[in-house]
C-alpha cells in the first residue's frame, strides 16, 4: 500500500481530548471479496498522461545526476515541459490490450507475459495514436566524466496488482525479442554507455495500479558514486474490477540489468532509427528496431 503523505503537525490543543484508537496509516478499502484495495492517496492530484511522447531524462549537473520527465504530449500545455515524475501518472487504457500470440511473442524470453493467448497491456516501442509512448533519454549525460559502465536507470516495482508481472522488451526487425526488464527475474535496471534516446515495449499482465521507484545512477571516473533523486512513477492500467494490494518484490534478490539489445531509438521526426555511436557503428547489444511492436494491434477479446 502506498502510504499517504506526512501531514504537518497541528497546534497542541489547550484542553486534553479523550484518547481514541489510532487510525491505520495505510489507506485501504475493502473489496467485495474481502481483500484489500490499494489506493494511492495522491493519485488524484497527479497529471494523467495517456497519449503522445514522454521521456525519462537523465542529466549530469554540478558533478551529480538529475532525473525528470520530458513531456511532449501537449496534454497539459502548449509546449514541451520537464516535470517531476512524482507529479504525473501514466494511464494505459483498454485500447492497449493485446494477446500473446505469434512466433516472436512466443519466445521463452517473454514467458513473464503468461501462456499463449494471455491478455496483457502494452505501451509500444513505436508510436501509436491514442497510447502513451514513453522512452528514456541520456543525451544530456556527460559520459566523459563517468566510468566505462556509463549510467544505470532503475525502474523497480514497489506495488503491483496481485499476481501481476511487468517487463520492458524490444524487438528487432524480424520480431525477435530482447528483454530489458523482467519483474519475475528481479531484473529491474538497464544501462546506457553512450548518449542515447530509446523506446521499448512496456508490458503489464494485469489491470490495476503499478508503482515504481525510478532513478539514474553512475560512477565518476574518480570512483565517486552519484545518483539522482529517487522518484515514484505511477502507472494506471486498464479498468480493474478490484485493485488488490500486493507486496513489493522480495528483498535479497540480485537486481540484474538489461543490456539494451534491440532497443529502438527515434530521431527528431519521431521515426524509428538504429542507434549508432559517434563513428557510425551499431554498438553490440543495441541494434535498432523501428518496426518493433508490442503485439497485433487488434484488441484482445474480453
Amino acid at each position: 500500500v502506498i502510504p499517504s503523505p506526512t501531514e504537518e503537525p497541528g497546534p497542541t490543543p489547550s484542553t486534553p481530548t479523550p484518547t481514541s484508537p489510532s487510525a491505520s496509516p495505510e489507506p485501504t478499502t475493502p473489496s467485495t471479496d474481502g481483500t484489500q484495495k490499494c489506493e494511492d492517496p495522491d493519485l488524484a492530484r497527479r497529471l494523467p498522461l495517456d497519449n503522445g511522447h514522454v521521456d525519462i531524462v537523465g542529466k549530469t549537473s554540478d558533478g551529480g545526476l538529475n532525473i525528470a520527465l520530458k513531456d511532449e504530449t501537449r496534454q497539459h500545455g502548449t509546449t514541451t515541459v520537464e516535470r517531476e515524475i512524482d507529479d504525473v501518472k501514466f494511464v494505459v487504457g483498454e485500447n492497449a490490450r493485446h494477446k500473446r500470440h505469434g512466433a516472436g511473442m512466443m519466445s521463452p524470453e517473454l514467458d513473464f507475459l503468461g501462456p499463449e493467448n494471455s491478455v496483457f497491456y502494452g505501451m509500444p516501442q513505436t508510436q501509436q495514436e491514442g497510447v502513451l509512448w514513453p522512452g528514456y533519454n541520456t543525451q544530456d549525460v556527460d559520459f566523459g566524466a563517468l566510468t566505462e559502465d556509463g549510467v544505470r536507470l532503475s525502474i523497480e516495482p514497489k506495488r503491483m496488482p496481485r499476481g501481476a508481472n511487468f517487463g520492458l522488451f524490444t524487438t528487432d526487425y524480424i520480431g525477435r525479442p530482447s528483454v530489458l526488464i523482467d519483474s519475475t527475474q528481479q531484473k529491474h535496471a538497464l544501462r546506457s554507455t553512450f548518449a542515447t534516446h530509446v523506446h521499448a515495449n512496456w508490458a503489464f499482465t494485469k489491470p490495476g495500479t503499478y508503482a515504481f521507484d525510478v532513478a539514474y545512477s553512475a560512477t565518476l571516473k574518480d570512483g565517486t558514486p552519484i545518483s539522482s533523486k529517487k522518484q515514484s512513477l505511477i502507472v494506471v492500467v486498464g479498468e480493474p474490477e478490484t485493485d488488490d494490494c500486493a507486496s513489493a518484490p522480495e528483498e535479497g534478490h540480485a537486481h540484474q540489468e538489461g543490456t539494451g539489445a534491440g532497443a529502438g531509438e527515434h530521431d527528431n521526426s519521431g521515426r524509428g532509427r538504429t542507434q549508432h555511436d559517434d563513428a557510425g557503428r551499431e554498438p553490440t547489444g543495441r541494434v535498432g528496431s523501428p518496426e518493433g511492436d508490442v503485439a497485433d494491434k487488434e484488441p484482445a477479446e474480453s
